[in-house]
């Protein structure tokens, strides 16, 4: 069942036992150097926290991306509840997306567990370990970065 939780400048999010978030998520969007006329794009958005905190703010345009429709459907719900408009929530594989929009700030906070349990991946020239989604077997993206 869905939980719906205040999180702070009159906004309120929907969260579900499946899609919740976590001190490191709230903190992740407090430190990103997000301007209003920025194109954000959150990989992985889960419950949305982030998306839902950075539009708050600077009220920066956000694609909120997940693989999982149960998490855009919250992070819909969450959008009509707070009556945002800057939000688009989608649903789709991170690898459809490639090449298809320019973002000024990509940001994402992925699962993890500890050192050297994740998977190895190579992106941009570096090198991230990561775990896979909750209920997927393969990982699509995993990468957060900023454009200078």
């Amino acid at each position: 069942m869905d939980k719906l939780q205040p999180i702070g400048g009159n906004l309120e999010i929907f969260v579900s036992k499946e899609h919740r978030y976590g001190t490191d998520a709230v903190m992740l969007s407090y430190f990103s150097k997000v301007k209003s006329k920025d194109k954000v794009c959150e990989l992985g958005t889960g419950c949305g926290i982030i998306s839902l905190l950075l539009s708050r703010e600077q009220k920066p345009q956000i694609l909120a991306v997940d693989i999982q429709q149960n998490a855009i459907d919250l992070v819909q719900k969450s959008i009509e509840y707070n009556k945002l408009n800057n939000i688009t929530p989608l649903c789709a594989d991170l690898k459809t997306l490639k090449g298809k929009q320019d973002f000024d700030v990509v940001i994402m906070n992925p699962p993890y567990k500890k050192a050297n349990a994740g998977q190895a991946v190579k992106i941009f020239g570096q090198t991230l370990y990561v775990s896979a989604p909750r209920k997927n077997d393969r990982l699509n993206l995993c990468y957060a970065g900023q454009k200078n």
